[in-house]
This record gives C-alpha cells, structure tokens and sequence, in this order.
C-alpha cells in the first residue's frame, strides 16, 4: 500500500519520505513495484495523483508542493518518471523553502522531447500531449538554482512507441534520446538497459534508485562517475 498524507500509516517524521511523481498518460499505479521496493527498505512511499495533460507544469508543482507540505516528514526525496522529472524540476526551483531530499529523474527528457515535438505538429497529437505535455516536454527546462542532489537513470534498450513517430541517432529507451535526459549541473547520471516503461519495472533500476535516495550516489556507475 502506498501511504497517502495523514493517512493512519503514515511513519514519524524522521523516516524519510518519498514522492512518487508519474508520466504523462499514467496515473502513478503504474509505479506500485517501485514503490514496493522503496517501502522494503524503509522509506514512507506517496503516490502523487496529478492530471498530466489538464494543467502547465507550474500549476502541477504548486499542487506538488502543497501535496509534499502536508507530510509529517523531516526529508522528502522525490522519485519521477519522464515528464513527471519536469514536474519535479519545477517545484526544485520555483520553491527554495521545500524540504530537503534527493531526486531520482526516470527518463525525463530535461532538454526536450524529439517525440513530443513531433506530435505537436499535428492537432490530434497536441490533443493527446494537452497542457501539461506542451508545456513540459516541447522545450529544454529552465536552469536556474542548483538542486541540492538530483540522479538521472535513463534507458538504452530502444524498443517503446517513440519509434513510431521519430528515429532516434543515438541511444534512447525507445520514446526518450538518452541525449535528452542530460541536465547541466545533476550529481549523477546512469544508463540502464531497459526501455521508457520498463524504467519502473527493472531491478537494476530500482536498486540504483535506493542507493541513491540513501547515499546521493548510484551503486552501479562506473567509479569516479
């Protein structure tokens, strides 16, 4: 079961607490394995239910905030998957006064979408993207203030939907060029092979995102990285 704020199963507050921030299309179920594992190893695991299409991302990190304030938490880590990364980024830097905790980004196209682009060259493909993916995706997010610790995992086997709309000249997960999850200034990023939504499902993934919730450093990437 993943805990909800205030909810009965709710920890005390110095068991770090972690957000779990969804993709676009998803409704967070999506990432109950995860969740899982983190709740295994001793962390207080939220679902944040947002409406990935129906509002701009600024208006998701204001509820994202509001969400991450009602927990009794001392520290709150945030783990996202693609746009869900933007989400994230935006509340990192809209909002100095949030508690302290680490992010772990699950192939967020932090320097814009190839795909999404694509997409949004057609009505019914801005239709299926809605607010929240024209806003997130379609662009580069702004760089403003250091985050305190933020680790990106992206995919590398090629095997997703994307494919269907674009072709991708290096490394992707099949929907997200590896390229576009870099990020000036992150502590760390790891290649996994795994594709976009097997992100949420990979042992190696989730190992790796512990690790780093737990240490600021991921397990498996090659020393001095």
């Amino acid at each position: 079961m993943v805990n909800r704020p205030g909810s009965a199963s709710s920890v005390a507050p110095r068991c770090p607490a972690v957000i779990l921030v969804h993709g676009l299309w998803m409704s967070g179920h999506e990432m109950a394995w995860l969740a899982r594992h983190l709740k295994k190893r001793g962390f207080a695991v939220h679902r944040f239910p947002y409406h990935s299409r129906q509002a701009s991302i600024a208006d998701h990190a204001a509820q994202l905030r509001q969400f991450a304030s009602a927990l009794p938490n001392d520290t709150v880590h945030y783990v996202a998957h693609s746009l869900g990364g933007c989400v994230v980024w935006q509340l990192l830097n809209e909002y100095p006064d949030r508690k302290p905790g680490r992010v772990v980004a699950l192939g967020t196209p932090f320097l814009g979408s190839r795909v999404a682009g694509m997409l949004a060259g057609s009505g019914w493909g801005r239709w299926l993207l809605g607010p929240g993916g024209i806003d997130g995706l379609l662009a580069p997010v702004r760089v403003g203030e250091k985050p305190p610790e933020i680790g990106i995992i992206a995919g590398i086997s090629p095997h997703g939907a994307g494919r269907l709309f674009c072709r991708f000249d290096g490394p992707s997960d099949g929907t997200v060029a590896v390229a576009e999850t870099r990020l000036p200034g992150a502590t760390a990023h790891l290649t996994i092979r795994t594709t976009h939504t097997g992100l949420l499902l990979s042992p190696a993934v989730a190992r790796n995102v512990n690790g780093f919730l737990a240490t600021g450093h991921f397990p498996d990437a090659p020393a001095g990285v």
